[in-house]
């Protein structure tokens, strides 16, 4: 009986992560409204792809490059008159970070 009962609170404990994880991560890359949060949005994306790359499927991944095509695209359109040259590197150093984190096999 304990096995059980372990086993439900470890499936319970699982779930309730994964879903806390996905709302945090849902809110931190919201539509930035100004440059310092979408510089922000970005790293913290970022910082997710490369902690938790191991883990994603195909599906997991298809979603994450829409978001990473909204912060190169659309929300840097949005910001790119404001950012300055060290800004710009700096979001050069996510694109190449992205696509590393993407492609290892």
């Amino acid at each position: 009986m304990k096995t059980k009962f372990s086993s439900l609170n470890l499936i319970i404990g699982i779930t309730l992560f994964s879903v806390i994880s996905l709302t945090v991560f849902y809110f931190a890359t919201s539509k930035p409204y100004t440059k310092e949060t979408y510089l922000e949005q970005y790293s913290e994306f970022i910082e997710t792809i490369g902690n938790e790359r191991e883990s994603y499927t195909e599906g997991d991944w298809a979603t994450y490059d829409k978001k990473y095509n909204q912060f190169n695209d659309e929300w840097y359109k949005e910001f790119e008159k404001e950012l300055t040259l060290k800004e710009n590197l700096t979001i050069l150093k996510y694109k190449a970070q992205y696509q590393y984190y993407r492609n290892i096999p």
